[in-house]
């Protein structure tokens, strides 16, 4: 198994833990991000429904990488839009935006590495 795929694994492991944490206690999720600020529950909800959808877009990347090369771009692209939501929202998402920008590091670099390996694998 590539790490790219495993790296998209642990993404959605991670998306659908931090959703459904968000979904069912959306007054205490922030304050467990170290935030004292109060944000608004309607957010937070928001913020664990978009981790569902963007988790259900990852799993092609999940299942067949090499069979996805067009699907495999939205892993690539997809923590942008979060990242710069949480900027926006501020307060304690800004943990959230950290974390988004690592993945998207480590999910950039293990699919260079995956890509050039399966160009140079190529006749």
């Amino acid at each position: 198994m590539t790490l790219f795929k495993q790296i998209v694994r642990l993404r959605i492991l991670a998306l659908l833990a931090v959703a459904l944490y968000a979904l069912i206690d959306p007054a205490s999720f922030p304050a467990s991000l170290g935030g004292g600020e109060t944000v608004d529950a309607d957010w937070v909800r928001a913020v664990g429904v978009l981790f569902i959808f963007i988790a259900f877009a990852y799993l092609p990347s999940a299942i067949a990488p090499s069979r996805t090369h067009l699907s495999n771009l939205f892993p690539l692209l997809a923590p942008v839009i979060p990242a710069v939501l949480f900027v926006w929202i501020g307060g304690p998402f800004l943990w959230l935006a950290l974390v988004e920008l690592a993945f998207l590091l480590a999910l950039h670099l293990s699919f260079r590495r995956d890509a050039i390996r399966w160009l140079m694998a190529r006749p």
